[in-house]
């Protein structure tokens, strides 16, 4: 999903890196508004794998099982970089499990 053309500020000429994300679930509903089941489709993003969930039942699947008229919920990932709100930095990947001196 790229959002550049929507996200003001965005120079793809900087280093800064563009707002594009990538779905790594889907969360999916069957039945009425006062019911129903749902479902799941994720990615594992230890080893880039998809997986169907539906109650205890874990399988292998595709990414594209989640493309149904019942997708309830799409959940994304920033493919690089970092995200701000309010102006500032989100702590990445690298920063998590530091303390505020840097120590682990």
């Amino acid at each position: 999903l790229d959002l550049s053309e929507m996200v003001l500020g965005t120079d793809t000429s900087s280093s800064r890196a563009r707002p594009v994300y990538d779905c790594y679930a889907v969360s999916e509903h069957m039945g009425g508004m006062g019911g129903g089941h749902y479902t799941a489709t994720v990615k594992n993003m230890r080893n880039s794998r998809w997986y169907a969930f539906n109650d205890s039942h874990v399988s292998e699947a595709q990414g594209s099982d989640g493309v149904t008229p019942n997708a309830y919920v799409l959940f994304y990932k920033r493919r690089d970089g970092s995200a701000r709100w309010a102006g500032q930095a989100l702590p990445s990947d690298s920063d998590k499990g530091t303390t505020k001196k840097g120590r682990r």
